[in-house]
């Protein structure tokens, strides 16, 4: 396996794909960007505080540091870091996957969103992977796995842009709510989660 083409390709696809539906707009992938085997990286800005987001978030989309923007001008980043075994081998050693919202008049449009992971990272409550919400830093909801930077991109057009998640998803993926006749629950009397959501992307609780 070799986790630097995996991701590499994830990559690929999402921008000429984001692009040809007019979802994404100047994705900074030079000539370069591929060229070290053991990094893909757009830079990774860490914000103290909302104050410090709105204050500087302006700085680092002149300065070229994000892998695209969206319409709205929101833009996101992206960082993966590999340990590479032999030529044909690599594994994912960090990642860090960033949302960062359209700031106007001083106020953020959306939540900003950050998924990190890290191989080192050995205390309980901040598990190897997990996703942030906003800037306190004081939550983690620990993750099963590392992203693909697809996974993570979807995730953002659901939360955040319907009809560009529908758009993305050329109309095969349906936004409807179907649920199981036969399932039961420990509380309701029907199953909460649809079947549509169960084959995307949701928490699961304790078994």
């Amino acid at each position: 396996m070799d986790a630097f083409d995996i991701v590499k390709e994830d990559l690929q696809v999402v921008i000429r794909k984001g692009l040809s539906l007019k979802i994404i707009q100047n994705p900074k992938v030079s000539g370069e960007f591929y060229s070290n085997n053991t990094v893909i990286t757009s830079k990774y800005t860490f914000f103290d505080n909302e104050e410090d987001y709105k204050t500087n978030i302006f700085k680092s989309y002149e300065a070229g540091e994000y892998l695209f923007a969206m319409m709205d001008g929101a833009f996101l980043q992206i960082n993966y870091e590999f340990a590479r075994r032999s030529k044909r081998k690599s594994f994912l050693t960090k990642m860090n996957l960033c949302y960062l919202p359209p700031v106007e008049d001083g106020y953020l449009l959306k939540d900003y969103i950050r998924i990190d992971y890290d191989e080192k990272s050995s205390h309980f409550f901040h598990s190897n992977a997990h996703l942030h919400i906003g800037f306190l830093d004081k939550m983690r909801i620990p993750l099963d796995e590392a992203l693909l930077f697809s996974e993570f991109f979807k995730l953002i057009l659901y939360c955040f842009y319907p009809e560009d998640f529908r758009t993305y998803n050329d109309g095969k993926l349906a936004t409807s709510h179907s649920y199981p006749n036969d399932a039961t629950t420990r509380l309701t009397q029907h199953v909460v989660l649809s079947n549509e959501l169960k084959t995307y992307l949701y928490l699961r609780t304790q078994n």
